[in-house]
């Protein structure tokens, strides 16, 4: 069965009130982006645990799919329809579990809940913007010729679209703001070889992608070798990312701040108080 079909046949279930509870998808982590209006072409990528990977067509397809019915993107693709249209925004799925039956006594073979890691990422500077762990749940009812997790999917396609669209997917389109341009050759740090600075930029380019296929603790581990190398703001704002994912408020605050105080980029500089803000409301909730 297609992923398309899949979709129609839960819509279908659903409509009919076969169901008794219906498929659902809850936010256990969150690290939310500011503005979306300035993004007009994205690239879902799905990815998965070894093993998972049969279920990768449906979240990718029911992804897609719904942000295209909600979202005012001008293009949104996967990665076998990118074309020549470089993507500015960069949506990655990671689905890490899946479990059936349920927590309670009596197991109910219908009941399938699945963890996606989604993470956010701007595809001009490839920097990291944000992301989410979310939790999809199946019903209690079985559809015949599909498995349960394919509800618990469509679920959490529909909660990534909610999570963008309170970012600012949806209305009119905005003009992106020229970055500032830097420097052919930037000035090296005092202190720092050249050698420093390749080693530390391949950290943390090694902890991005091991952020975007959720891998959070060992892309810590890389921001944090970047920054011994090379303690450069960029490297400190996405330690603060890595750790607010984490759950680790006091490191992010802390590392956030580090972007701050090092006052040499404006820009990171308000994305940084911006995430200060967002922890504090996290420790106050």
């Amino acid at each position: 069965m297609s992923a398309r079909s899949i979709l129609q046949a839960v819509a279908l279930t659903s409509a009919l009130g076969l169901t008794a509870c219906a498929p659902s998808a809850s936010v256990m982590r969150t690290t939310p982006v500011a503005n979306l209006q300035s993004y007009q072409n994205v690239l879902v990528r799905v990815g998965s645990s070894p093993g998972l990977e049969r279920h990768t067509p449906v979240l990718e397809f029911a992804t897609t799919d719904s942000m295209g019915q909600r979202c005012a993107f001008t293009r949104i693709v996967n990665p076998t329809q990118l074309g020549q249209t470089r993507p500015d925004l960069l949506v990655d799925l990671n689905i890490r579990r899946t479990e059936r039956g349920g927590g309670g006594f009596i197991k109910n073979p219908n009941l399938a809940t699945v963890n996606v890691t989604m993470v956010l990422s701007d595809g001009i500077d490839e920097s990291l913007l944000g992301s989410a762990e979310i939790v999809g749940k199946s019903s209690a009812v079985g559809i015949d010729g599909t498995d349960p997790e394919n509800q618990a999917l469509i679920a959490v396609a529909k909660r990534v679209t909610a999570i963008l669209s309170q970012s600012g997917c949806e209305g009119p389109r905005v003009a992106r703001v020229a970055e500032p341009v830097q420097p052919a050759q930037p000035t090296q740090p005092a202190g720092i070889t050249a050698e420093q600075v390749a080693q530390a930029e391949a950290a943390n380019n090694e902890g991005k992608r091991l952020f975007r296929a959720a891998e959070i603790a060992s892309a810590k581990e890389q921001f944090l070798l970047a920054i011994r190398l090379v303690p450069a703001p960029k490297y400190q704002f996405n330690l603060c990312l890595a750790h607010e994912a984490l759950n680790e408020y006091d490191a992010a605050a802390a590392a956030c701040q580090n972007v701050i105080n090092g006052g040499t980029d404006q820009r990171l500089s308000e994305k940084a108080q911006q995430r200060l803000s967002i922890i504090a409301d996290k420790r106050a909730g």
